[in-house]
């Protein structure tokens, strides 16, 4: 048996072992694009349910990663699942869904509205979580910081719902079983799950945040997420 692991920095490690959010920012791994740090990903909280069921475990989340990059790695993940020779047990940690990914100026001025011509051509074809914290460059502030005063009216709940089921079936039709959990969507979800889904419908950063400080970067250390382990141990079957 193996546990796949996709989602965010929350899932990933991000930041256990050194302040690295990518591994490509460590000159060490400078060619491993938008990925976990490999220090980082012992500190997961799946390591410590792979240890109890002396089962590898295969991390592909990293920092901030959206919804909308998790479905465009959709055919990769599969291809990987389906070159494991054992059972798999996939984890996916839902992001907040409020992010957004265009690749037209169009679609971005029927959700923010009209403005000069090209305004948004910077922000084509990137993943944005619209929380304040995306990279952008100096130029685009204006814009970006409007974008994200207006994310909660562009929210479109239902179709990012749907999306999200799409994954995790396509997920769950490759795979014995299917841990699915919120990140940093804070609100409660109601989801329509394949039989072989478990569902735990609370944000594994609030939970932290009960009886843990953030460690580096908003993150937690290796010893907070352990504890983690409780609250998925009983959902697995």
């Amino acid at each position: 048996m193996i546990l796949y692991s996709i989602g965010d920095g929350y899932t990933s490690g991000c930041c256990t072992a050194n302040q690295y959010l990518y591994a490509s920012d460590d000159k060490k791994y400078f060619g491993m694009h938008h990925v976990e740090h490999p220090d980082n990903r012992p500190g997961s909280f799946i390591n410590p349910i792979g240890e109890i069921y002396k089962a590898p475990v295969m991390i592909v989340g990293c920092h901030r990663k959206t919804l909308e990059e998790m479905i465009g790695e959709l055919d990769s993940y599969k291809a990987q699942i389906k070159e494991i020779n054992q059972e798999v047990i996939a984890f996916i940690g839902i992001p907040d869904l409020r992010s957004i990914f265009s690749i037209e100026h169009k679609q971005l001025e029927n959700l923010f509205g009209k403005g000069s011509e090209g305004m948004y051509n910077s922000f084509l074809e990137k993943w944005l979580m619209l929380d304040g914290m995306d990279i952008i460059d100096d130029n685009d502030a204006d814009t970006y910081f409007e974008m994200c005063q207006l994310r909660d009216k562009v929210y479109e709940p239902h179709k990012k719902v749907y999306q999200l089921e799409q994954f995790i079936k396509e997920i769950s039709n490759i795979t014995k079983q299917v841990i699915v959990y919120r990140t940093t969507h804070k609100e409660s979800l109601k989801l329509n799950l394949p039989e072989n889904v478990s569902f735990l419908n609370e944000s594994i950063v609030d939970i932290l945040a009960e009886n843990h400080e953030p460690y580096r970067k908003g993150y937690y250390d290796a010893e907070a997420y352990k504890t983690l382990r409780h609250n998925f141990l009983k959902l697995l079957r």
